[in-house]
Order: structure tokens, then C-alpha cells, then sequence
């Protein structure tokens, strides 16, 4: 992963590239002896044949480090929204965009934008072109939703959200004669706040191991910790009664990704892992019933998304025989597991005898995909693309009869679930034609088919084809 705040970076690899290129035969006439090699890497390129007259060789700091005032003539919550600019009055804020380069490739890079504020991102990067890059990103934004809310509930914002004691209980809120003196204002907002780590490595020599120059091993290795804070609104209902729960958010989620390559003159190999962890503080909201309870409702609660996993293998690569044939594709397999414990299906005392069918979903979810191309180029005007896509989502998470709890007031007939899989496949053709400098012609023919388990459609099939024409 390389950030895009390092864009100028990315300039000046390709305009020293570029110089090099336009440098002609230059480079070939270096000397083939030993020495004569060691001589040339000591004193740098020979720049007297570039044609660039703005070509980045240089070693040593550059850089600007700025520093910077506002204001804020009023509080406005929205325009704080992705900012960080929510209060009246004077704030502070600096950004720092610094690169070292010495004259053995080593570089390391410092950027900053917005740092002081709530929206703020920071990154450090460096390694030896051509070798190994090692970064450490961090990146934190605030969401705004709403400043004006009001809530009767003590604990607002936590997992259990409790009535004031001399709260009094209504049909609707005419009845509630301790409504307006109950109110208290709360926050609807959320941090994300996000620290990555990463390293790649071009071949053996950047883990610091000898190796030839050219070496077609490649390897990358990054680990991201994504934290969100704060609130968001969710219903909360007794059947017809309902009411708007300052809900927490306190969830972590972590991507682990590493991957080995190997490339050659024609052809490429990758091979990754990929794995997420998602954590969550909270298994479920609790609430009091501010109204009137129906059948004894009291107290309700709700689910929080659970804690949950995905693993991921994947082989991808590409081969190029020549401009009349290209091949590409990806393969992955990957599994989804969740096995958090059920709640309890009502608070209700009246619903007390009501089984679950086991104490965990224990679901496991099984993918598989498959991505092919191919491409060619059969005369100088006449292009075709085939590609085929297959995705398979295989739900093995057992099925079980159980009694379901509506709202916390009455019962369902028994029902049982359903882990929804299906199978899509898709093969398309396509042909571009460029007839003349200013028109092109295509036509493409498509495929797709379709199965799907527990659904009422279980099998569909669609053909589509298309033929276009575009003038320039």
C-alpha cells in the first residue's frame, strides 16, 4: 500500500525514469569492466546527455514545514462534519511534507496535513528505491451527525440505557408528565481513528540477503488497526411503541495482509493471505420501556453486530506472449466464521420457557472465485476480450427449528433458518473494430447464470448482447 499523499514522490521516480529513457544509448556505453562500474556508481549518472532540463538528482533535505491560524465565527456542529471545525473560535493546525534522499537511493519521507485538528493524517515513509519501503501511516476523521438531540435515558450512548426514577409511564407521550423536565441534550457523533504498518521488499537484497540484480522475487507484508468511538441511533420497539436509542459504537477491526511475488520478463505470480478481525465492545443495547408496558414488556434489548472473521487465500497473475495474446486471472478461496452466543430470545418473564435451538450460531460461510481474461490484439484494428467470472458463496451454518419473539410481546409459529448460498457464473465476448481514426465499433456478447439455495426463483439464466458504435 503506498499512501497518494506521497505523490511527489511518485513524480520524481518517473521523471528519473523518464531522463533515462530519453538519455538514448548512453547507458549502454558504459564500461563492462569491474572497475570501470564501480567508478560510474561512485560519481552518479552522466547527466550531459539528458534531454530533461528538470530532472530530480539531488540528495540532501527538501521540503517545507507549515504553520497556520484560523477562526470560526460560530459553532455550527455540521460544519465540523469531516473538519474537526465544530467550535467558535481560534484554532491551530500545521502540515510538514519533508523528504531526505542521499546518494545511495536511501530515502525517508515526513507528511502531515492537518495535524491539531480532529481530521488529521500523518505519514512516515522510507527504505532504498528499488529495494525496500517501510511506512507507518496515521489517519483519524470525525463524523458529525446531529448536536441538538435529546434523550429521557440515563446511560445514553452505553449498553444499558435505564428510565429516571420518577419517571411516569404513558400510552403516548401526553402521559408522560415528566417528559420535558427528563430531556438531556447527548452528541450523535463518531471517531475513526485508523494506525497502519507496512513493508515491501523488491527480491532477497532488500530483506539484506545476497542476490543477483535482477531478482523476481517480490514480498509485501502490511497490518492495519481500524478504531471507530461514539454514537449512532437505532429503533428501538414494543410493537407499536417506539422509541430512538442514543446506541453505542465501539468496534475494532483488524486487516493482517501478506503476499509473495515473483516476476519475469513475460509472466507474474502472486500469492496472498488476507485476514480481518472484527471486535465489538458490546453484545447487545438494553433499554426500559417508557411506555406503558403490552403484555409486560419492560425492558427490551438488541443485538450488536457480532464478532466475526474472514480468511482469504489468493493466486493471481499474468502472462504476455506477445501484442496478439494476453492472459490474466485470480483465484481465491476464503471463509467468514461467526460464533458469538445468542441472547436470550425476550426479557419478558412471560417468554421465560422459550428454548434456543443451541447457545451459538457457529456459522462458517465458504467462498471461492475465480477470474479469468484474455486479450488480443488480431490485426492492428481488430481487438477481443474473453473473460469468465465464477462466485460461489456456500453457507454450511446448521439449520434449526425455533420459536421466534416478536418485540418482546408475542410469539411466532416455529420456523427454521435459512443460510442463503448461491453460484454465479459469467462467460462475455467482446470485439472493438476501429474503423477509421474517428469511429469505433464493438460488440459483445454475455452469459450469466445463476443458483441460489432457500429462495424463490432457484435457477435463472440471462443473455445479453450489445453493439455500439462511438465517433470521435
Amino acid at each position: 500500500m503506498k499512501s497518494n499523499m506521497f505523490k511527489r514522490l511518485s513524480q520524481i521516480r518517473t521523471l528519473a525514469a523518464a531522463c533515462l529513457l530519453t538519455a538514448g544509448t548512453s547507458g549502454v556505453a558504459q564500461s563492462e569492466s569491474a572497475t570501470d562500474e564501480a567508478e560510474a556508481a561512485a560519481s552518479g549518472p552522466d547527466t550531459s546527455e539528458w534531454l530533461c532540463q528538470n530532472c530530480p538528482v539531488f540528495d540532501g533535505l527538501t521540503g517545507s514545514i507549515l504553520f497556520g491560524a484560523g477562526y470560526v465565527s460560530d459553532d455550527f456542529f455540521d460544519f465540523g462534519n469531516y473538519r474537526g471545525l465544530e467550535e467558535q473560535g481560534v484554532f491551530g493546525t500545521f502540515g510538514i511534507d519533508l523528504l531526505y534522499r542521499d546518494a545511495d537511493a536511501r530515502y525517508l519521507g515526513v507528511y502531515g496535513e492537518k495535524l491539531g485538528l480532529d481530521s488529521r493524517t500523518l505519514l512516515i515513509e522510507g527504505g532504498r528505491q528499488s529495494r525496500y519501503d517501510a511506512w507507518l501511516e496515521y489517519d483519524e476523521i470525525a463524523h458529525f451527525r446531529s448536536e441538538d438531540t435529546r434523550t429521557i435515558f440515563l446511560g445514553a450512548g452505553t449498553a444499558n440505557q435505564e428510565l429516571p426514577a420518577d419517571w411516569v409511564r404513558g400510552d403516548t407521550t401526553a402521559g408522560m408528565t415528566r417528559l420535558d423536565t427528563s430531556l438531556r441534550g447527548i452528541d450523535i457523533k463518531q471517531d475513526r481513528k485508523t494506525l497502519r504498518l507496512g513493508f515491501s521488499a523488491l527480491g532477497l537484497s532488500g530483506l539484506g540477503f545476497n542476490a543477483r540484480k535482477e531478482d523476481p522475487w517480490r514480498y509485501r507484508l502490511e497490518v492495519e488497526r481500524t478504531k471507530r468511538d461514539g454514537h449512532l441511533i437505532r429503533g428501538a420497539s414494543f410493537i407499536f411503541r417506539a422509541a430512538e436509542l442514543a446506541a453505542p459504537i465501539d468496534y475494532e477491526t483488524t486487516q493482517f495482509d501478506a503476499a509473495v511475488g515473483f516476476v519475469q520478463d513475460r509472466w507474474e505470480l502472486e500469492l496472498a493471505y488476507n485476514l480481518s478481525l472484527f471486535d465489538n465492545s458490546n453484545r447487545s443495547v438494553r433499554w426500559q420501556n417508557p411506555f406503558l408496558g403490552i403484555f409486560d414488556a419492560d425492558v427490551g434489548e438488541l443485538a450488536e453486530p457480532p464478532d466475526n472473521r474472514f480468511h482469504q487465500f489468493m493466486l493471481s497473475g499474468s502472462w504476455r506472449q506477445s501484442r496478439w495474446l494476453a492472459l490474466a486471472g485470480q483465484v481465491a478461496v476464503g471463509r467468514m466464521e461467526q460464533d458469538e452466543q445468542f441472547l436470550a430470545p425476550s426479557l419478558n418473564a412471560r417468554f421465560s420457557s422459550v428454548d434456543l435451538p443451541r447457545s451459538a450460531l457457529d456459522g462458517e460461510v465458504n467462498m471461492r472465485i475465480v477470474n479469468l481474461r484474455a486479450t488480443s490484439n488480431l490485426t492492428r484494428h481488430l481487438s477481443a476480450r474473453l473473460r469468465f467470472h465464477y462466485d460461489e458463496r456456500d453457507n454450511d451454518t446448521d439449520r434449526d427449528p425455533f420459536v421466534q419473539v416478536v418485540s418482546d410481546t408475542f410469539l411466532t409459529d416455529e420456523r427454521t433458518n435459512e443460510p442463503f448460498s448461491f453460484e454465479r457464473t459469467s462467460v462475455k465476448g467482446e470485439l472493438d473494430y476501429r474503423f477509421t481514426s474517428f469511429l469505433r465499433l464493438s460488440a459483445s456478447a454475455e452469459r450469466k447464470k445463476m443458483e441460489r439455495d432457500f429462495q424463490e426463483v432457484r435457477d435463472a439464466e440471462t443473455d445479453i448482447y450489445t453493439a455500439g458504435a462511438r465517433l470521435n
